[in-house]
């Protein structure tokens, strides 16, 4: 009801109402960016399980150092894959 009001008013106002499905994203360059202007210089990745973060975030910030902890069940995954 509301709605069918305000389209009234402002079509007698001589504007138009209408829905658009428009969602906002940014160009993927642009898209960390605000991270970048954060001049993180280190990262901790704790309870990593295959480093996926710390990829994605390396290639957002190149310059950072990025200290990765394993999870428990990873550390005895790799030390038993040592033999």
């Amino acid at each position: 009801m509301m709605k069918k009001v305000a389209k009234k008013i402002l079509e007698a106002m001589g504007f138009e109402l209408r829905r658009v499905n428009y969602k906002f994203e940014p160009k993927k360059k642009d898209r960390f960016k605000w991270i970048r202007d954060l001049d993180i210089r280190t990262v901790l990745d704790v309870g990593a399980h295959t480093g996926e973060f710390a990829a994605e975030i390396h290639a957002i910030l190149p310059e950072a150092t990025i200290i990765i902890r394993l999870n428990r069940y990873e550390r005895s995954t790799i030390s038993s894959s040592r033999g």
